[in-house]
């Protein structure tokens, strides 16, 4: 990823690589480009994701974007985002891009939920 690593080096502030699929093989590497951060999807069990990453980085993601956020419930929402916290996520958010027309009723629940985490 060398291409990538002096692509990055070029902006300023801090940066987040995402690609999509299942990235485990390629965790480790994406760290090696130099960016801040990775963000994951949610094809990488956000367990495993931390695991991997073994703290080189800010990790990004990684509730699903078709389920739970676009097809699922509030309360499947908040549950996705729980579980990435709980794992070590450090940015909770959709896996990859949010689909036109997911419910603003799922998108709350999963910020409510990291909120509540919040200590006052």
């Amino acid at each position: 990823m060398p291409y990538v690593h002096h692509a990055l080096g070029e902006l300023p502030g801090m940066t987040i690589l995402h690609i999509c699929g299942d990235t485990r093989k390629i965790i480790p590497y994406m760290y090696q480009t130099g960016a801040t951060g990775i963000s994951v999807e949610e094809k990488v069990p956000p367990e495993e994701a931390v695991k991997i990453a073994n703290g080189r980085g800010v990790l990004v993601g990684n509730v699903g974007c078709a389920f739970p956020l676009f097809k699922g419930t509030p309360a499947d929402c908040a549950a996705a985002a729980t579980r990435s916290a709980d794992a070590g996520f450090d940015v909770i958010s959709a896996g990859c891009g949010v689909p036109i027309g997911t419910p603003a009723d799922n998108i709350r629940a999963m910020v409510k939920a990291i909120k509540s985490r919040a200590p006052e």
